[in-house]
């Protein structure tokens, strides 16, 4: 080995040449080890910030997923809502949605949502002439036996009666509504009126409707028209 400035004859290890000039990187001496190390030390901080961020993200997303999984199955953690037409107990906290259009002649009155669940309330009016014919026929027994002809997504419908209502369900493919996935499961209440039907259908993810089928029985059972 030769020094690059003078050409004098190096020894493996040297760090310096007689002539001044820094020849560890022709020698192979420690202090060029230790260059190396310290740009190896120097990305280790940057790994470590990056596993933290994407731990912070991770903890926010599933403190937020768990926030509102509380505010669905706590019902101390529950509000009333009023509106012009009617009233109805649901988680707090929900967000006005998107309005879901639940059949063509309905009219979306409100639409409360979560990443837990949804919940959609609508109104279809009857005119005069329809007001006159629900006078001589039993429109809960008609409206009963019209669904049950019904079948959605593949699904046959059974209506069932459960107090005030009559509700159904089946399942639905969407990335809309439950932002962490694309199967729901809907329960499709029906409430009639004097000169109109309601109708409340209520959305959640088809993996946790078990876990939330007696919570959104107790919001359907609380829905009252004024």
């Amino acid at each position: 080995m030769q020094c690059p400035r003078c050409g004098n004859p190096l020894s493996s290890g040297q760090t310096f040449c007689l002539c001044g000039c820094r020849v560890d990187h022709i020698t192979g001496s420690g202090n060029g080890s230790s260059v190396k190390a310290a740009r190896g030390i120097r990305v280790v901080p940057i790994v470590i910030i990056a596993v933290l961020v994407l731990a912070v993200l991770c903890a926010c997303f599933w403190v937020i997923l768990g926030r509102d999984r509380y505010l669905v199955t706590h019902e101390n953690q529950w509000e009333t809502v009023y509106h012009a037409e009617y009233s109805m107990t649901i988680p707090s906290g929900m967000r006005d949605g998107t309005v879901i259009q639940l059949s063509g002649d309905a009219q979306t009155l409100g639409c409360y949502t979560n990443n837990e669940v949804c919940i959609a309330v609508a109104v279809t009016r009857f005119n005069k002439e329809q007001q006159t014919i629900m006078q001589n026929v039993d429109f809960r027994a008609l409206l009963i036996e019209q669904l049950s002809q019904r079948t959605i997504n593949d699904t046959k419908l059974q209506p069932v009666e459960r107090g005030r209502m009559i509700y159904i369900q089946y399942p639905r493919e969407t990335t809309a509504i439950i932002p962490h996935t694309d199967r729901v499961k809907v329960t499709n209440a029906c409430f009639l009126a004097d000169t109109a039907l309601y109708e409340v259908e209520i959305y959640c993810a088809e993996n946790d409707y078990y876990d939330y089928e007696s919570y959104i029985f107790a919001w359907l059972d609380s829905f009252s028209v004024h």
